[in-house]
């Protein structure tokens, strides 16, 4: 998993990202919220009704395909009908919105539940559910990943200390009864989801968890985040402009005001930046490099078909060549071999042996695949800190690798 930095600028984070799915589902999330809004709140005219459903439409089919983007964008059909009832009755007004809006906002929601049972949302989470029944969960230990991913948020090294802003956000939201429920209610309920997500084997195995596992997951919520350090920011400036430093000395500060923006979003930018070249160079050496070894390898005999065998068969799959085949080790057994002609000698079977995956979590979460690739003598081909490359034999040739033990 990679990670990277973020700071309370929206734009930055997104070029910190390496992967493109949390920087779209952040602006699905905003985009939703906002043509909800429009829809329900704002757009009250009487420039007919035509207007009104195009909005409606905008809004439900933003919803929708951001079900298409991260299954966890369930919550937004969810929640955003529970945050328009709450501001309707906190409101005490009968012309807050009008009642055939909510109807139809109610069958977005139905929309959204239907199209997400259509996706098979469920069946995403078959490997979670397998988890937990090898890793059973109580109660107490799912909660102790919620200060774990909160505390997360308060490392300024990735946030730039908007937390504070985003406090005083989440406190003006909650004692105002206004629109500003909407993005605070979203914010509690992806973090709360998030906090207790089952993220990883070798979290359940260990049984603790790292705060640096927050990183990608917070993504999802930077846009809320934004919107309550916004907030936040405009309250706090509320506030310091109704000080005397503020009304004896209005032009100076603005102008250190104005220039301490610029210096956060460029320092931010930059630092950002630095950390997403970093990780990105690690990934790199650590799990692309090995396997871009392996396809040229694999390449190296073109008179025979190859198999690569390795426990990341996506990364080898994108730079191989067409006649290059993937076995991932987790589906690795006598039945696959046997499938794919190594017991004949048909096929080469090249083993991508990755330092990362030298772990005794490893080793006991693939132990029987382990022990099956080690009763095959095999040839070294390519062999550093930080990966081999071992051609596996068929017969008794070869020389006998056992696999390391940390």
């Amino acid at each position: 998993m990679a990670f990277s930095s973020e700071h309370a600028f929206p734009l930055v984070a997104v070029w910190g990202l390496e992967t493109s799915a949390e920087p779209i589902a952040n602006g699905c999330i905003c985009l939703v919220l906002w043509l909800c809004l429009r829809y329900v709140f704002i757009s009250q005219d009487s420039s007919g009704n035509w207007r009104e459903f195009l909005i409606w439409c905008a809004f439900t089919s933003t919803l929708l395909f951001s079900l298409t983007v991260k299954r966890e964008n369930i919550l937004l059909p969810i929640l955003l009908p529970v945050a328009v009832f709450l501001v309707r009755f906190r409101n005490c007004r009968a012309d807050s919105f009008p009642a055939h809006r909510f109807r139809w906002m109610l069958l977005s929601t139905v929309l959204g539940l239907i199209f997400s049972l259509q996706l098979h949302l469920s069946q995403t989470q078959n490997s979670e559910v397998v988890l937990l029944h090898k890793f059973p969960q109580t109660p107490a230990e799912l909660i102790t990943y919620l200060p774990v991913f909160v505390s997360s948020f308060f490392v300024v090294q990735w946030y730039g200390g908007a937390i504070v802003l985003v406090l005083i956000g989440v406190i003006v939201a909650s004692r105002q009864r206004s629109l500003a429920l909407f993005p605070l209610l979203l914010f509690v309920g992806y973090l709360l989801l998030y906090a207790f997500h089952i993220r990883t084997y070798y979290e359940l195995r260990s049984g603790n968890t790292d705060s640096r596992a927050a990183l990608r997951f917070s993504m999802s919520l930077m846009g809320m985040w934004s919107v309550l350090a916004g907030l936040g920011t405009a309250t706090a400036l509320r506030w310091f402009r109704r000080t005397r430093v503020w009304t004896n000395h209005p032009v100076p500060l603005n102008w250190i005001a104005g220039c301490t923006v610029v210096a956060l979003g460029v320092a931010s930018f930059f630092v950002t930046d630095y950390f997403r070249e970093d990780l990105v160079r690690d990934e790199f050496r650590m799990r692309i490099e090995p396997s871009l070894a392996a396809v040229r390898a694999a390449d190296d005999n073109p008179t025979k078909k190859t198999y690569i065998l390795t426990l990341e068969p996506l990364i080898p799959q994108m730079y191989a060549s067409p006649d290059v085949n993937i076995i991932s080790l987790r589906t690795l057994n006598e039945d696959v071999m046997r499938s794919v002609g190594f017991d004949q000698g048909k096929v080469e079977v090249l083993y991508l042996d990755e330092q990362i995956h030298r772990s005794p979590a490893d080793e006991e979460r693939y132990r029987s695949q382990l022990e099956y690739l080690n009763q095959f003598q095999r040839t070294s081909l390519i062999s550093n800190s930080l990966f081999s490359i071992n051609k596996i034999n068929n017969g008794s040739s070869g020389t006998a690798l056992i696999l390391p033990k940390n």
